[in-house]
């Protein structure tokens, strides 16, 4: 017997409606600190490790639409031995159409991930190699094409001594080096710098990390691109380390927006952005089950319900 979360969408709507308004980004996920700290995985890998919810369940269905009587089934993910499985896309008729498979190693180190059309067969494909310690080493883009496997690309990455990601590489199938990533240490081990040169050694963009005093969490980051300083983002922490503001400047050191990030019991129920000038640019509103886990948000492109089923405790 399977034990579903149960929801009371009309009354959550009514009560939450005052609250709601629009929005750029989920908040599902929000991590306690902006941290610069890479493990220099991908960005998927990354988050689907970030989006894996407590309460170990087999299965979350998602459900998007415009408003609550608009709600259509959107992405059903499977959960099997505590890690993403796969997922199905469906369309607005409530067909699927695609999907996405995820296979690990033995030793449970993410090894593929295989892009589906709606009959189940593969379209594209990442696949991942790692070194002796488990570091991700390399990544093959691979699309399939009149039945056959073609190699797009490939991304390298590299590490220091003490397994801190160094260099991370971008090529094309022909081996021409696309992108080049540095990244850069303090002696605590932090890194204060990562920059970003086109494949003929143009920079593309530098970005630099300041820390709050004794914390080990990012105060300021400042973004360069060829023509110098062009955003600056102060962060401002609770006691806690989690993230109450946000401030963006321009290249001018010109206020451009403030961002403020309200909880509850330690999760991110609310989050408003206001320009410089006073107006309201975004703002949305999140709402837990008992696991922890995002079941109903409001942005302002739609309103998302997530139902997950759990084994029977």
């Amino acid at each position: 017997m399977l034990k579903k979360t149960i929801f009371f969408v009309a009354m959550v709507f009514l009560l939450c409606t005052p609250f709601f308004a629009q929005s750029d980004s989920e908040m599902g996920t929000e991590e306690p600190a902006a941290s610069s700290g890479t493990s220099g995985y991908p960005e998927f890998i990354r988050k689907s490790s970030k989006l894996m919810p407590g309460g170990d369940p087999l299965e979350v269905t998602e459900y998007t639409g415009s408003s609550i009587d608009k709600l259509v089934r959107a992405k059903t993910i499977v959960y099997k031995d505590g890690r993403i499985s796969s997922e199905k896309n469906f369309d607005s008729s409530g067909n699927v159409s695609s999907g996405v498979e995820y296979v690990y190693s033995d030793g449970g180190l993410l090894s593929e991930i295989r892009g589906l059309d709606a009959g189940g067969n593969m379209k594209w494909a990442y696949l991942y190699e790692y070194n002796d310690v488990k570091s991700l080493v390399r990544e093959t883009s691979v699309s399939v094409l009149n039945g056959n496997e073609v190699v797009e690309g490939y991304v390298a990455w590299s590490y220091n001594a003490d397994g801190s990601l160094s260099k991370r590489e971008t090529f094309s199938s022909d081996d021409v080096m696309t992108l080049r990533e540095v990244f850069t240490y303090n002696e605590a081990g932090m890194l204060v710098e990562e920059t970003s040169y086109y494949g003929d050694e143009t920079l593309l963009k530098r970005t630099v990390f300041e820390y709050a005093e004794g914390k080990d969490y990012v105060s300021r980051v400042r973004c360069y691109d060829v023509n110098g300083l062009y955003e600056t983002t102060k962060y401002e922490y609770r006691q806690d380390g989690k993230i109450s503001g946000i401030l963006r400047y321009g290249f001018d050191s010109v206020l451009k927006d403030t961002e403020t990030r309200i909880y509850c019991e330690n999760k991110l129920v609310r989050r408003v952005v206001v320009n410089a000038d006073g107006t309201r640019s975004s703002a949305n509103f999140c709402l837990y089950d008992w696991m922890g886990n995002p079941v109903f948000e409001r942005t302002s492109e739609k309103i998302t319900v997530r139902e997950f089923v759990y084994p029977e405790e």
